[in-house]
């Protein structure tokens, strides 16, 4: 099924020459039945209760505070809600989206980032997000509000860019151990979270795979690719190798390697926008 949404053209959501439109689920309440592509940038903020949303033929845990921007090359739909479950939902035109790293890009595959496309928000960006969006829900002046839009679209990014990682929930002790183990310091061995985790490295790994639905070394090469980009952006000028070594790459081939296989990149080619 989803090989065929895929090949398919992305479905056009809005009126041509219309910039976006953003709602509350709570006022529009619809589901889809599979897995479809919108011609436009879909972006989903949580405000309470909880869902399962599908994206890229995988179900992410979706809460209060979470942020998720479904692109125009991703195949996504609401699985499940909770009876409380709203957020925010905002559909935005292709022409509106600045090319220049103010807003996330059209297409998934452009994007310079690693890891979740689900990310949860600190409280003060979640009640700014919010205020923003009611404003703008209320206002129907197309000129302004194509303006206010492309500012919260803008503030949304920016949110999300410095946001924690919000994908992967766990009910075992343990490996809810392990992923906070790795998202707190992604240069530990993986004999030294199951250590901590009270766990032998088989049996631990076994009950990750099982719950994460990924290795828990695939994990920690996606969040040692975060920290680096983390690493660049928060210090201009800091050598790309370096920024590896810090994030617990023992040299550039396994790093590299793990461009290729995560990212299908170079190095370069992902960290280019990174460390301006």
């Amino acid at each position: 099924m989803n090989e065929t949404i895929l090949t398919t053209a992305p479905v056009r959501y809005l009126d041509r020459g219309e910039p976006g439109r953003i709602w509350r689920r709570s006022q529009r309440r619809r589901y889809d039945v599979e897995p479809r592509r919108h011609a436009e940038l879909v972006v989903l903020f949580g405000i309470s209760g909880q869902m399962h949303y599908f994206i890229d033929g995988a179900l992410v845990a979706f809460g209060a505070g979470s942020l998720l921007f479904a692109h125009a090359d991703q195949a996504h739909f609401l699985v499940d809600d909770s009876p409380n479950f709203d957020m925010v939902v905002a559909v935005l035109a292709p022409e509106i989206l600045n090319p220049n790293g103010l807003h996330p890009p059209t297409c998934r595959a452009t994007r310079a980032d690693s890891g979740a496309d689900c990310r949860v928000l600190t409280v003060d960006a979640r009640d700014e997000l919010l205020t923003l969006a009611d404003q703008l829900i209320a206002y129907d002046e197309p000129e302004a509000l194509k303006i206010g839009l492309s500012w919260w679209l803008h503030r949304a990014w920016s949110h999300w860019t410095a946001a924690e990682i919000g994908d992967i929930t766990a009910t075992h002790p343990a490996v809810a151990h392990a992923l906070a183990a790795i998202r707190a310091d992604p240069a530990l061995s993986l004999t030294a979270v199951a250590k901590s985790a009270g766990l032998s490295l088989s049996r631990l790994g076994q009950a990750f795979r099982q719950e994460a639905g990924m290795t828990m070394q695939a994990y920690r090469t996606g969040r040692r690719l975060d920290l680096v980009e983390r690493r660049l952006r928060s210090t201009p000028g800091l050598p790309l190798l370096t920024a590896a070594f810090d994030a617990g790459f023992g040299d550039y081939s396994s790093f590299y390697r793990a461009c290729r296989t995560h990212r299908g990149q170079s190095p370069a080619a992902i960290f280019r926008k990174a460390d301006r």
